[in-house]
This record gives structure tokens, sequence and C-alpha cells, in this order.
């Protein structure tokens, strides 16, 4: 049997009464009391009190009329509720779903009001802004947005680059970070992309570590750790960002290194993917060190052998994306 989508709550046409919230001297149902003893008296004691076809009624009603609410638009409908929305809740009010920015909560939700904070959804929000390029930005909020979100990644590391007998090593990829932002418009918010990291320049030389990107001081996003030259590790993926509402450390580059005695060439390893973002190639990279793939990866270690140490590659430079 499908479940019931109550589009109709129960008894929409029916007798009902509205159920009390407080207890009730004459012992009749309420919220706070429930069905009290004096419904399950004998029938023969004078305070017996027989449920009511229309108490039921009230009672269903209310459950399927909120269970419908919530099944049909995903929140509460906003009302005037005894002692207001508490901090943090969220309703829905002409079409916009909002949250309370402040406990007892009396005022009717509206664009501007500063009680009641609009909430975009990512997958209906409009991208406001795009950075990808490592430098520092300035990000203007536009008219009517009062919320925003945020989500980026730090840069990646730089793959170490080969060393005697030994292959580079892959470099650490960004954090990941994602945060709701209350903004007015106009605000200006000062956006950091962080570099990628520079790649191994020679024979057993790590590389360089990647750049936090950060929005402003809401959010702060590490990038990852160089690789390591030959003969060591990967590097470390970033720590999990500051600030951020949801978060995914970088994962970390792949080490440690190949050696192999004969002198032969031995290849460097990819650097770590950026967490919900690109994937680098897995397994062994070639004999000049793979730059990362996407926002926030990390680049390949460089290859190794006695007569050749090749360079790591690259990282990527991180990300950041407005949403409103």
């Amino acid at each position: 049997m499908a479940t019931r989508i109550y589009k109709t709550p129960f008894a929409a046409t029916g007798d009902k009464e509205a159920l009390a919230t407080a207890d009730q001297p004459d012992g009749k149902v309420s919220l706070q009391a429930g069905w009290t003893p004096d419904y399950e008296l004998p029938n023969d004691n004078p305070n017996y009190r027989p449920v009511g076809r229309a108490e039921m009624n009230g009672v269903i009603n209310e459950l399927t009329l909120a269970l419908g609410e919530m099944q049909l638009h995903g929140f509460a409908k906003w009302q005037t509720i005894d002692g207001g929305w508490p901090l943090a809740a969220y309703v829905s009010h002409n079409g916009v779903v909002y949250r309370s920015t402040a406990d007892s909560n009396t005022v009717e939700p509206a664009p501007g009001i500063s009680a009641w904070s609009p909430l975009p959804t990512r997958s209906g929000a409009a991208m406001l802004a795009s950075y990808a390029t490592a430098g520092t930005f300035s990000f203007t909020v536009p008219a009517g947005v009062y919320r925003i979100l945020a989500e980026g990644w730090g840069g990646g590391g730089g793959g170490g680059a080969g060393g005697g007998l030994s292959s580079g090593n892959g470099a650490g990829s960004g954090a990941y970070g994602l945060k709701w932002i209350d903004v007015t418009p106009g605000q200006v918010i000062s956006i950091v992309v962080g570099a990628a990291g520079a790649a191994g320049p020679s024979a057993g030389i790590g590389g360089g570590a990647g750049g936090a990107s950060s929005v402003g001081a809401f959010m702060s996003i590490p990038g990852g750790a160089g690789g390591a030259g030959g003969g060591t590790g990967g590097g470390i993926g970033g720590a999990a960002a500051t600030g951020a509402d949801f978060t995914i450390p970088g994962n970390n580059g792949v080490g440690p290194s190949i050696s192999n005695a004969s002198g032969t060439l031995v290849y460097g390893w990819p650097g770590g993917s950026a967490p919900r973002g690109a994937s680098n190639a897995p397994g062994p990279g070639i004999a000049v060190g793979q730059q990362g793939r996407g926002a926030g990866c990390g680049g390949g270690g460089g290859a190794g052998g006695s007569s050749t140490q090749s360079i790591g590659g690259a990282g990527v430079a991180g990300q950041v994306l407005i949403w409103g």
C-alpha cells in the first residue's frame, strides 16, 4: 500500500472540536494532559467521560493537517504561535522558506526582516559568483539577497621531484567547506582563492603547500601539503575547514615513493583528489609529475632513477562558489 499524502486532512468537512492546549478543569482531553483518567472510569461513575466523535475527529485532523504541511511543503507553514517561534526554526511563508534568527520570534517573515533569514536551496539556488583563479577578490551581495551559500576548496599541494633511485610523492588535496551566511544587499565580502602548490623543482626536492581559500572571516579552507621528494611519503590533505557548517578534509597524496636499485626509471605517484570535486588518475604517474586535474587537487610526483630525476607536478588552485 502506497504511503498516503495528506493533501486533504482527516475530517476536513466533518464535525470536530479544536484540541485545547492547557489542562482542562473538567478533565476533558487536552494537548498537555492527553486523555485524562476520567475517560477510563466505569460508565456508571459520575465523572466518567466518553471519547466523543468530534473530539477524536479534532485530534486526528490536527495531526494529519500538520503531517500534510510537511509532506507537501517540507516545512511548517508560518502562523502566530504561543510564545513565538524558537531560534533556528524553519518555516514556509508566501512561497519562501525562512530561518528564525531570534528566540520567541513573533514577527511575520518577509524579505529584509532581520528576525527571519530567507533560506536558498542548493538545488534551486542561482550561482552568484565563481572564483577559480588564485588571488583575492571582492564579492558584493546583490539587491534582494539576504542569505548566501558559500562553498570552496583549498589549493592542492605540489608533487615532489624524484631523487636518486626513488620516485617523487603525490601531494595532498585541499579541503572542502560549505557555509550558510546571513548577508545584506550591498555588503562586500573578501574572497581568497588558495594558490596551487609549486612542483618540486629538482632532484629530491619536495613540492610546495597549497594555499588556503577563505570567505571573509566566515570560513577558512586549508590547502594540501606538498609531496616529499624521493624517499619519503605523500603530502597530507588539507585539514577540516574552520567556521564551516559542513567540511571534508583533503585527501592525502600517494606515497611512499618507489625505489629501484637497478637505476631504471621509476614513476611518481599521483596527488590526492579533491573532496566533492575532481579526481586524479590512480596508480603511478609518468616520468614528469602530472598536474592535479581540478580545483584543489594535489600534483603528482616526478620520476626517479640513477640518471633521471624528474620534477613533480604542480597542484591546482582552490575555488570558491557563491550561491543565492
